[in-house]
């Protein structure tokens, strides 16, 4: 995927790179190189990154790419979103989940209503002439 980025979607010059952990990322030490390259590369061209981790019906603890995923982030000044125990929090507010790993219609909503707030702080950081993405973010965080 990094290789497919800087040779082909670079072009289209973003501003923020969103990274969302799949559960198909079961190759440890290629996670974490890829994870690295993609922040480096991130860092080295002004584009903001932010990843997200992928949440997984049933999962009690974080498994070992989330701490893969935290541990890059940190060592990368990069926000890392948690979305399993927020997910849990709505378990019984309606139909999250199609089996383990996919959401249902609900759980997508659920899903963006978390990860609308770093989005959006993110792009501020990088544009702030985003004037009504600042009020939605102070608006969604109250909610929290």
């Amino acid at each position: 995927m990094y290789e497919r980025y800087i040779h082909k979607w670079v072009r289209y010059k973003p501003v923020l790179t969103v990274i969302n952990m799949s559960n198909t990322d079961t190759d440890t030490s290629i996670f974490r190189r890829s994870l690295q390259a993609f922040a480096t590369y991130n860092q080295q061209n002004e584009i903001r990154t932010l990843f997200i981790e992928g949440p997984f019906n049933g999962c009690n603890k974080p498994t070992e790419q989330h701490l893969i995923m935290r541990d890059v982030a940190s060592k990368k000044n990069i926000v890392s979103v948690e979305t399993q125990s927020y997910l849990g929090n709505y378990d019984d507010s309606g139909f999250l989940w199609w089996d383990a790993v996919h959401l249902a219609d609900y759980g997508h909503i659920v899903y963006a209503n978390r990860l609308f707030p770093f989005i959006a702080t993110e792009l501020t950081k990088m544009n702030p002439a985003f004037p009504h993405l600042r009020s939605a973010i102070g608006k969604e965080v109250e909610k929290q």
